[in-house]
C-alpha cells in the first residue's frame, strides 16, 4: 500500500512538472493574435472592422425582424463601426487577462498579487502594442486604447478567479498536492511542539524547584529533584519548604516509643505519646 502511495505521488509530481510550463501556451497564443491585428495597416484593419460590423447589423436585422432598408443598414454600420473596434480591443485584453491568470495561479500566485500582476501585465502589453502600432502605416498610438485595453484586462481578471478555483477543485483536483502539504505541515507542527514544549511532568517539577540562584547555591541534579518532588512523596500535603519535608521524614523514621538510635536521631522533635 505504501509503495502505491509513493508511485501515485511520483506520477502526480511528474505530470505537474510537465504540464505547468504548458499553462503559458494560451497566453502566448492570445499575444500573437493581438500582435497580428496590430501589424495590419490602417486600411486593412478598417475593412476588417467594417466587415464584422456589417455581419452584426445583418444578423440583428434578420433575427429580430427589423426590416431595415439597405440605406438604414449602411447608416447603422457607420455608427456602430467605432464601438465594434473598441469592443474588439476590450475583448482581446479580457481574454488575455484570463489566459495570463492561469499560469500565475498554477505557479502559486494568489489573492491580491494575482490581481495586480495580471492587470500590470495587461497594461504593459497594451503599451507595447500601441508602441508597435506607431511603426504601422496609417496607425498611431492612442492613450484611450491603452485605457480600454486595461479595462478589459481588469474584467478578465475578475472573471478568471471563480473559474480557476472551480478548475482546481474539479478538473485539476487529481494533480493537486494540497493533501500532502496539509499532512506534512501537521507533522512538522507536531515535531516542533515535541521539541520546544516541555512535558507535563517537567512543568510540574519546575514549580517546586528551589531558587538556587537567589541563594547562590549549586543547581541540584534531576535525580535530587525526583527524590524531593512533593507530589510523589507527599501527595496529601502542600509543599512548603525543604525543611518541612525533612521534618516529615524524621517523624516517619521514629519508633513508636518516641526515642531511637541512629544517625538521624536529632532530626526534628520527639513524638509525644
Amino acid at each position: 500500500m505504501g509503495s502505491m502511495n509513493y508511485f501515485a505521488l511520483f506520477l502526480k509530481k511528474t505530470l505537474r512538472f510537465l504540464l505547468k510550463p504548458l499553462s503559458f501556451v494560451p497566453a502566448l497564443l492570445v499575444m500573437i493574435m493581438i500582435f497580428g491585428f496590430s501589424a495590419q495597416p490602417a486600411d486593412e484593419s478598417g475593412d476588417l472592422s467594417i466587415e464584422v460590423t456589417e455581419r452584426i447589423v445583418h444578423t440583428i436585422n434578420y433575427r429580430l425582424h427589423m426590416n431595415w432598408s439597405p440605406e438604414e443598414q449602411v447608416h447603422y454600420v457607420e455608427k456602430a463601426e467605432f464601438y465594434v473596434r473598441k469592443l474588439a480591443h476590450f475583448s482581446e485584453y479580457c481574454l488575455l487577462a484570463i489566459t495570463l491568470a492561469i499560469p500565475l495561479y498554477v505557479y502559486g500566485v494568489r489573492g491580491g498579487w494575482l490581481f495586480l500582476l495580471t492587470i500590470l501585465l495587461c497594461f504593459v502589453y497594451a503599451c507595447s502594442d500601441e508602441y508597435h502600432q506607431s511603426f504601422i502605416s496609417g496607425r498611431s498610438p492612442q492613450l484611450r486604447d491603452v485605457l480600454i485595453d486595461t479595462a478589459g484586462g481588469l474584467l478578465g481578471t475578475l472573471l478568471s478567479h471563480p473559474f480557476l478555483v472551480l478548475g482546481r477543485k474539479t478538473i485539476f483536483a487529481p494533480l493537486s498536492l494540497e493533501k500532502e502539504r496539509r499532512i506534512r505541515k501537521a507533522y512538522e507542527k507536531s515535531r516542533e511542539r515535541a521539541e520546544y514544549q516541555p512535558s507535563h511532568e517537567s512543568r510540574e517539577r519546575a514549580k517546586y524547584r528551589p531558587s538556587h540562584r537567589a541563594h547562590g547555591t549549586a543547581r541540584p541534579s534531576d535525580s535530587e529533584y525526583n527524590e524531593r518532588t512533593p507530589e510523589k512523596r507527599y501527595p496529601h500535603r502542600p509543599y512548603d519548604a525543604p525543611d518541612v519535608a525533612e521534618h516529615h521524614d524524621a517523624e516517619r523514621r521514629k519508633p513508636e516509643g518516641g526515642s531511637h538510635d541512629g544517625p538521624n536521631s536529632n532530626d526534628g522533635p520527639t513524638r509525644q505519646l
